[in-house]
């Protein structure tokens, strides 16, 4: 929907807001189309601004695509649960991740965060990360033991997962939609509670 008009800029008509977002391929497909609309004459002279989110998206591209993709396009976010297989993969070739992620991690945060460490994209998350091959496969190089100890685990940990359905089922679009209900559910009564302590009242 267009947010502003000829009054306030006479250069053009209008100026108009997209918003891209998908889940899964879905997801994929909003990254490549936001990176298509934000390279775009229009948005170059500034007569449209691109808002991407997207759901549990696979990487797109490799390292150099998400240099050019977070250049472009600036306002962008990934919504991840932390157990969600798909945005592990592609696994192989380069295939890196774009800007900007938010981790949901439902009763797990303690371990999305201990091993945060090597699974993050070089990115400043908002809550936790995920696997980054690059990284994964230069520090095995290097022999570390212990490294290889962890790298070791997160497979077998991402295969018990496959086993028992838990990445498949925190794939799913109903997944996504409850996992942020709670979270919105939880801030708030964080919020509610902080009000009450700042009245005088007691959160018990």
């Amino acid at each position: 929907m267009p947010f502003d008009s000829a009054e306030d800029d006479p250069k053009s008509a209008f100026k108009w807001q997209v918003y891209v977002t998908g889940h899964s391929l879905g997801g994929a497909l909003a990254t490549l189309l936001a990176l298509e609309l934000s390279s775009t004459q229009m948005a170059k002279s500034g007569l449209i601004s691109v808002t991407m989110y997207n759901f549990g998206s696979p990487r797109v591209g490799n390292k150099r695509f998400a240099e050019v993709y977070n250049q472009k396009v600036k306002d962008s976010w990934r919504v991840v649960n932390h157990r969600d297989i798909i945005p592990t993969v592609p696994r192989l070739m380069g295939y890196c991740h774009v800007a900007q992620p938010v981790y949901l991690a439902a009763g797990d945060l303690r371990e999305a965060l201990e091993n945060m460490e090597f699974m993050g994209d070089g990115y400043q998350v908002d809550v936790i990360g995920e696997s980054t091959p690059d990284v994964l496969v230069s520090e095995f190089m290097k022999g570390e033991k212990q490294l290889i100890e962890k790298v070791l685990q997160t497979e077998i940990s991402l295969l018990r997962s496959i086993r028992d359905g838990t990445a498949l089922m925190q794939h799913m679009e109903d997944f996504y939609y409850v996992t942020l209900s709670e979270s919105v559910r939880s801030n708030y009564k964080r919020a509610n509670s902080s009000q009450l302590d700042e009245g005088g009242y007691s959160s018990a």
